[in-house]
């Protein structure tokens, strides 16, 4: 599946809270790459912060800013809990900045 996000909707301040301060000043330090694009931003993001990793869209030589997500889980309970940990991080990362 892909999400794409609204134009103008991702921004450079945006940020999710990473608890572990090895995974945050790594991704700290891979965002604050010149050229990381928005969609970049927050997959790493939330990599950091869920362990959910996608990949972003402008990845596969587009100008769409979202990700896409693959899930071969199998328990439909853990298939839920992904897209609800997914869609809440999407919230909190739009509410950021």
């Amino acid at each position: 599946m892909s999400v794409c996000f609204e134009d103008g909707a991702l921004n450079r301040q945006q940020s999710l809270a990473i608890a572990n301060n090895e995974i945050r000043n790594l991704i700290e330090t891979l965002v604050a790459e010149p050229g990381t694009s928005c969609d970049k931003r927050f997959v790493y993001y939330l990599l950091g912060t869920t362990g959910v990793c996608v990949v972003p869209l402008t990845s596969f030589a587009t100008e769409l800013k979202g990700f896409r997500i693959t899930l071969l889980e199998r328990s439909e309970d853990e298939f839920k809990k992904i897209f609800e940990t997914v869609a809440e991080s999407i919230a909190a990362y739009l509410a950021s900045g």
